[in-house]
């Protein structure tokens, strides 16, 4: 208790000196204090278990991640105007961690966001453009500009980033 004490201390004098009073702030200070002691005092893993600090461990809550991405993709392009090299999206699929299905009028085209780089998507003719990486060369994802572009940049951005294929 003495260190949840401790941390208060400072919070309260700061957010007392911006106006608001120590009684009104101590107890959100201190729900917060305790979750991030509970988050410390968790136990680490020993490498090679399948725990929080295994590998696979770590895939398996990456892809869990990644799959609530990859239906938010789901939403944002399948049955709208978006397409993939010219073909309307008829349905996204995770296939792993870091490897997106998306599927056409034409076929399916699996996307490797490992691969990535940095894409940046490009403006032309009220779309927005992004490059989509995968085996066998870039595919073009086009969406009309607008909020649901920028969610779908957005999304492709965390998928390439977490994946490794932004550095």
């Amino acid at each position: 208790m003495i260190v949840s004490a401790l941390r208060i201390l400072p919070a309260a004098l700061l957010l007392a000196a911006c106006g608001a009073t120590p009684a009104n702030t101590a107890a959100a200070v201190t729900k917060r204090d305790v979750m991030a002691t509970k988050d410390a005092a968790a136990p680490t893993a020993t490498p090679g278990s399948n725990d929080t600090g295994s590998p696979a461990s770590r895939n398996d809550k990456l892809a869990g991640e990644h799959a609530t991405i990859v239906a938010e993709l789901r939403r944002l392009l399948v049955g709208t105007d978006a397409t993939l090299d010219g073909a309307a999206i008829t349905d996204v699929a995770q296939i792993d961690a870091c490897r997106t299905r998306f599927v056409t009028d034409k076929g399916a085209t699996n996307i490797e966001w490992a691969k990535g780089g940095n894409i940046t998507p490009r403006d032309e003719a009220g779309r927005e453009l992004n490059d989509l990486p995968a085996s066998d060369g870039a595919h073009i994802l086009s969406v009309k500009t607008g909020e649901e572009a920028d969610g779908v940049s957005g999304a492709v951005g965390l998928l390439v980033g977490e994946c490794g294929g932004g550095e």
